[in-house]
């Protein structure tokens, strides 16, 4: 239940940060220019603008709701398996909504929406931005973020001392102040992510970790380093461990790392069994 209650918050913010509002603002201007779904006959501007205002608004949500749920159980290390099921759960809940907008707002009576139609759209559109995003580098996980810093305070990490920078932040923007509170491999890139960005570099994992040194961290997957300091918590559920992070992330530990963990007193240890 917290889990699904993080991603819907997460989803929350990420919808209202700057880049999101702005990239609604224009798929607005385009709808209300373009006119799909045999909107042409449509008279009135107020609802025309309201029906896309929903459409839009609700799309995003709901595509940021699929996104996380399809992280948290596909994992960043496999971004086939992540776009399929946040293609299949967008169009499962979308699909049903768009034809209710399109049947009672825009629609004539005599031809209305399908519901063949409204998954068609919602599934082809859907394929269409997850293709997108994985051949633009840094639009995988929350691009936004790096154009506009959130409004959201900086989640603190006590324990860090401002001298104690990694040499791994010397490779970030100027503008990047956040503590970095985990690292992803993502293809042939690192994902360092901090509170107010994701940063996409192109090296080796492994070097990665180096220069985040002299900062305490652990490697708790072979995709995955998270800063000590980031920790907020564990997770179990099925037998499987997940660190959750101050920022909402929650990243799985497998079990090659997982004694790590233990012996630094960061999550406790397995009983051996009967």
């Amino acid at each position: 239940m917290n889990s699904i209650y993080a991603i819907f918050a997460t989803s929350l913010r990420r919808c209202v940060s700057p880049f999101s509002l702005k990239v609604c603002l224009g798929l607005l201007l385009l709808a209300m220019i373009a006119r799909p779904f045999g909107m042409y006959f449509v008279e009135g501007y107020v609802l025309h603008l309201a029906f896309w205002v929903c459409v839009i608004s609700i799309s995003s949500f709901l595509g940021h709701v699929a996104n996380g749920i399809a992280e948290a159980y596909c994992g960043t290390g496999r971004p086939l398996c992540a776009d399929i099921m946040m293609t299949f759960l967008v169009t499962l809940f979308f699909a049903p909504i768009l034809r209710v907008l399109v049947n009672e707002m825009v629609a004539s009576p005599d031809n209305p929406m399908t519901w063949s139609q409204a998954g068609s759209y919602v599934f082809g559109i859907t394929v269409v931005i997850c293709m997108f995003r994985r051949m633009l580098p840094g639009l995988t996980q929350s691009p936004y973020l790096a154009s506009a810093p959130s409004a959201e305070p900086e989640p603190e990490l006590s324990n860090v001392e401002p001298t104690s920078q990694p040499r791994l932040k010397r490779r970030l923007p100027e503008s990047c102040q956040g503590h970095i509170l985990r690292l992803t491999v993502r293809d042939h890139c690192v994902d360092v992510i901090t509170p107010q960005a994701t940063h996409t570099l192109r090296m080796r994992f492994g070097d990665a970790v180096e220069e985040m040194e002299p900062v305490e961290g652990f490697c708790t997957h072979r995709s995955h380093w998270v800063s000590r300091e980031a920790i907020d918590c564990i997770d179990r559920d099925d037998g499987k461990i997940y660190v959750r992070l101050v920022n909402g992330d929650r990243i799985p530990v497998s079990r090659k790392f997982r004694p790590e963990l233990e012996t630094a007193g960061v999550a406790e240890a397995t009983p051996a069994p009967a």
